[in-house]
């Protein structure tokens, strides 16, 4: 259930951005990753790396958009969107070290190799595909 709500904002930011605009979107993604943040931070009283990165992903997206006055195009915006969590995913891997290294690798290899595969094979395919379409229009 945890690991859905961190993607809460994802959805948000999604649902905004077609029903208004980019800034909408990202200010509606930024709500509600601080939720999920405090959410956390008051059962816990710890942030994962996936929470934290969230948050400054859309913060940083909403705060350059509205001081800068940026007119994103849907293909735009979702392609920052998609390079952030990207960049979150990668970042989450390099956070495990030592024994738990170990074990999360054996665990990698052994039951879910092949779906983690697909799931950063769909990421940068995603990623390149609106990389393409906005830049070579």
């Amino acid at each position: 259930m945890n690991i859905l709500l961190g993607f809460a904002p994802y959805l948000a930011f999604f649902l905004f951005l077609q029903a208004g605009s980019a800034i909408v979107g990202l200010w509606a993604a930024l709500m509600v990753a601080l939720l999920n943040a405090g959410r956390d931070w008051a059962r816990t009283r710890s942030l994962k790396v996936l929470e934290l990165g969230t948050v400054l992903l859309f913060a940083a997206l909403a705060i350059f958009t509205t001081l800068e006055h940026w007119n994103w195009t849907v293909m735009a915006v979702r392609l920052a969107v998609d390079l952030g969590l990207l960049t979150i995913v990668l970042a989450s891997l390099a956070t495990v070290v030592g024994d738990d290294a170990v074990f999360v690798l054996r665990l990698l290899f052994r039951y879910s190799f092949s779906s983690a595969a697909a799931w950063r094979r769909g990421l940068v395919l995603r990623f390149l595909g609106h990389f393409r379409i906005e830049f070579t229009a």
